[in-house]
């Protein structure tokens, strides 16, 4: 799976997320990056990126947030 972690480097391996945050904006502090979704393992936010890719961490038992819902 593909993801960036939060140390910056690509994950190559599979990371379970407790929680997905999808279908928002993340800024992570770069100019120009197309962030929409982070997922978090414990207290440690583990990967950020597309929802795609942050979906691609989600197991049976994660917990999926729509951000775009939950805003509203």
């Amino acid at each position: 799976r593909r993801g960036r972690t939060d140390e910056g480097t690509t994950m190559t391996r599979t990371f379970l997320a407790d929680v997905c945050i999808v279908d928002g904006r993340v800024f992570d502090g770069r100019v120009g990056t197309a962030d929409t979704a982070v997922a978090i393992r414990g207290e440690r936010i583990i990967a950020i990126g597309t929802d795609a890719e942050i979906r691609a961490l989600a197991g049976p038992d994660t917990r999926i947030i729509e951000a775009a819902v939950a805003a509203s």
